[in-house]
């Protein structure tokens, strides 16, 4: 039961901040017609937050078993929450992380190490562990 409690309540959290934030505060334009929600639709707060209508839809659902830190950040910066808010996200999403963990975990790194400026994909396993070795 606790579950489903949560769920709805994380449900009710984020409908409540899509419509608190208006398409106009976020520089989406309208195109006149009437619209049947208040504030953002679930395409435009997907869309800003650079996550897919579905995947954001399944979130709002409480379908999404653990959600990113990233994209907890990405939905709290465009429905403009708190931090206290953001933390009552994460709680509600069942996330562990804390807003912000992206830029400490790259501070932490050690000093002098930087990533290649060759892309991931174009690089073999060889040339991984021995950058000799390239295919």
């Amino acid at each position: 039961m606790e579950m489903l409690e949560t769920t709805e309540e994380l449900s009710s959290f984020l409908r409540e901040y899509r419509a608190r934030v208006q398409p106009a505060e976020v520089a989406l334009r309208s195109n006149g017609s009437r619209r049947r929600v208040p504030g953002l639709r679930r395409e435009e707060l997907s869309q800003l937050a650079g996550i897919s209508l579905s995947y954001y839809t399944r979130i709002e659902q409480g379908k999404v078993p653990r959600v990113s830190g990233a994209v907890l950040d990405a939905l709290a910066r465009v429905l403009r929450m708190s931090e206290h808010d953001s933390a009552r996200l994460r709680a509600l999403s069942g996330s562990r992380a804390h807003r912000g963990d992206t830029e400490r975990q790259s501070a932490d790194a050690p000093t002098g190490v930087t990533p290649s400026s060759t892309p991931r994909s174009s690089r073999s396993p060889a040339s991984e562990a021995e950058p000799g070795l390239a295919w």
